[in-house]
């Protein structure tokens, strides 16, 4: 494998995970890693990355990785593994360096909706004070998100992702697509669909949506003259 030396840790863990799948899914489990690097790898955004693919393929668990402390003639052994490596001019991770977490925007960070997503993503566990049932459906919601350049992603069934709006902006987009230029008076649910289709998702959309569309006031104005003049 062309893998660093802390990448090839990271995927051992992940693959040991796979392994003992049926011992561990319903289980609470504390892994240590040898240093932060480790983790901070299994926390790298982006699906396109190595780390980004380890964290997702994990989150359905409910694991909480720690770095080990240092211990006793653990200098002398890293101080002996980097001679072998230069020797054999293999290169080598800095134990100390620390590779890029993912950065959110404070915005989803705040926001009621995404916090503790955000926190799942940040940290690779469930917030703490959640029961074993709640952290396990939270871990499991999470897989559908994901972190680009600060901005947070929801991914459909067809694997496109869409994104994730907050509060405040969900109005202007309901109504720009139900009575504006990219609207029509639709129907709640194609309303709903074409917004999806246009990119955006949050997780109350039909809800928010059906609300919407049946407090329009030109589509409770044409309903009534339908049946008016249906009678």
């Amino acid at each position: 494998m062309k893998y660093q030396i802390m990448e090839k840790q990271a995927y051992a863990l992940v693959k040991a995970i796979k392994d003992f799948r049926v011992y561990i899914l319903y289980s609470h489990v504390i892994a240590y890693v040898p240093n932060s690097v480790v983790k901070d790898i299994l926390s790298q955004e982006g699906l396109e990355v190595k780390g980004g693919k380890w964290n997702a393929s994990i989150l359905e668990y409910d694991i909480e990785i720690k770095p080990t402390n240092l211990i006793k003639g653990q200098g002398l052994a890293k101080l002996m593994s980097e001679t072998n490596f230069q020797a054999l001019d293999i290169n080598q991770l800095d134990n100390e360096q620390e590779l890029a977490t993912p950065q959110i925007s404070e915005t989803f960070l705040q926001s009621p909706w995404y916090a503790n997503i955000c926190y799942v993503l940040l940290n690779l566990c469930a917030p703490p004070g959640m029961s074993r049932t709640k952290k396990r459906f939270l871990k499991m919601k999470a897989l559908k998100f994901c972190v680009l350049d600060g901005a947070l992603f929801w991914k459909n069934h067809e694997g496109i992702l869409l994104n994730c709006l907050t509060i405040d902006e969900t109005n202007n987009i309901m109504k720009e697509f139900h009575a504006e230029d990219c609207g029509g008076h639709l129907y709640w649910k194609s309303t709903a669909n074409n917004i999806l289709r246009a990119g955006y998702y949050w997780p109350s959309l039909f809800t928010d949506v059906k609300k919407f569309v049946v407090s329009c006031h030109e589509c409770q104005m044409c309903c009534s003259r339908l049946l008016i003049f249906h009678d």
